[in-house]
């Protein structure tokens, strides 16, 4: 399919339905070892029952040529308490490919990899990325708890420093912004630090990853847009 179509395609499908309740869409650039590499594009559309949450990265020329190919994460949970309903990542560049099935009435799971199925239980109150980007936001400005988050395919604990007011100086000003800090147990050094803007709904406006206490990763908010709500 020409790019021009598949853009429009994935625009048409994340149109709310009727009775939808708001779109926001975010747009950030992508930072790589501190070169652009890129965008991406956030969509979370709010529907009357079910949230819909999509994440994009286009990489840029640049990223290309060492490989590194788009990135699409999608999610939808349940909007009265962000119960996971389904949920798919595919890395090009990588790769890697995952969808989870959920099946609450029976607490489980199917995860489908690369080769393979497997059924695994699902606990009360478990997440995946997705639905763990919207239960942050509704969270703060409250200490998060322990996340119990299936992620690649494997159930992790996530946890968060208690959050922490910051001034935080943007291409669009100075923003007064909640701080949270992630502690990463699976390279040395590792942690993410993002920064939350309570006037847009606790959303994120920046976060960056460390390894080794280099930055690593960077996503910078560049465009942010919201429609329709109550």
């Amino acid at each position: 399919m020409p790019r021009a179509a598949s853009s429009l395609a994935l625009a048409l499908a994340l149109l709310p339905a009727p009775g939808a309740a708001d779109v926001t869409r975010a747009v950030y650039d992508l930072y790589y070892r501190g070169l652009r590499a890129g965008e991406v594009t956030v969509t979370v559309v709010r529907g009357a029952a079910r949230i819909d949450y999509e994440a994009v990265a286009a990489p840029n020329w640049l990223a290309r040529r060492f490989g590194h190919g788009a990135v699409a994460e999608r999610g939808a949970m349940r909007r009265s308490d962000l119960r996971p309903l389904e949920y798919s990542y595919r890395d090009a560049g990588r790769g890697r490919a995952y969808r989870y099935a959920y099946d609450w009435p029976n607490a489980r799971v199917r995860v489908e990899r690369a080769g393979g199925a497997d059924l695994l239980p699902l606990a009360a109150g478990q997440l995946d990325p997705a639905a763990l980007a919207l239960r942050l936001m509704r969270d703060l400005p409250c200490a998060p708890p322990p996340y119990r988050v299936l992620s690649r395919g494997k159930l992790r604990a996530y946890r968060f420093s208690a959050p922490a007011p910051e001034r935080l100086r943007t291409a669009g000003g100075e923003l007064a912004t909640w701080r949270l800090e992630r502690a990463r147990g699976d390279a040395r050094g590792s942690r993410i630090l993002s920064w939350h803007d309570p006037a847009r709904g606790q959303w994120m406006v920046r976060t960056v990853r460390y390894e080794d206490g280099a930055e690593r990763v960077r996503l910078e908010l560049i465009r942010y847009e919201r429609s329709g709500g109550p």
